[in-house]
């Protein structure tokens, strides 16, 4: 799970959970802020906004009661429209938009004078206009450490430490899409990473009740 800042800045990246019905988007919250193994509640302030959808709905008395103020989309209860406040409020939360990866092509780019070069053009998620050029730096002979530099022309991309979402997203393409592996025997396969999953079953069930009515849309009369 990751946690960002309203910027796009990603503060935290948290483990890889199990998928089953019990690490929810509500258990793996829990977890984050009550083993609190990233120091969340030392680099949080009280009275922060925490802004969640709606899977989060059974985190939300939790977090409160670590001082934190909690945003989520509101939604119809036994009613045809959202009241003007309402729907300002449901805003709080970007919605994703679900896209047919087949429809889409991810064209990498090499450059004739520079061998050791590689880059990608990214669409603007604001400015439908406006495009990002990722590029990467590699070294074939060096086996330890083959990428020796990025840049990418979007506001991030010239991070020192870590780097922007695309020039991930071209190092992922390059390095593990491609092969597409399906053998559970490779060294590239899920199954070797089994051992580091972590199972929030034992906080899907705290305060469940206490949360119901969060689930039923009565989110600001839940005590801290």
């Amino acid at each position: 799970m990751i946690t960002t800042a309203t910027n796009g800045y990603i503060l935290s990246v948290v483990d890889a959970f199990l998928a089953d019905g019990k690490n929810h988007d509500a258990s793996i919250a829990k977890n984050i802020f009550m083993k609190n193994e990233q120091d969340v509640l030392n680099w949080l302030r009280d009275d922060n906004v925490v802004i969640v959808d709606r899977g989060f709905r059974d985190a939300v008395n939790t977090i409160k009661r670590f001082g934190f103020n909690v945003e989520m989309p509101d939604f119809l209860k036994g009613k045809k429209q959202l009241s003007c406040k309402e729907a300002n409020r449901s805003r709080c939360v970007t919605k994703p938009s679900i896209l047919d990866n087949d429809k889409y092509k991810f064209t990498v780019e090499f450059s004739l004078k520079y061998k050791d070069l590689v880059r990608a053009r990214f669409a603007s998620r604001h400015t439908n206009s406006k495009e990002y050029l990722a590029t990467v730096q590699f070294d074939e002979e060096d086996d330890e450490e083959p990428i020796s530099g990025w840049y990418c022309t979007c506001s991030a991309g010239a991070r020192v430490i870590g780097c922007c979402t695309h020039i991930t997203a071209l190092l992922w393409h390059l390095g593990v899409c491609r092969a597409q592996v399906n053998s559970p025997d490779h060294s590239l396969s899920a199954n070797n990473y089994l051992s580091s999953l972590e199972d929030c079953i034992q906080y899907s069930g705290i305060d469940e009740n206490d949360d119901e009515d969060v689930g039923s849309g009565e989110s600001d009369s839940d005590e801290n």
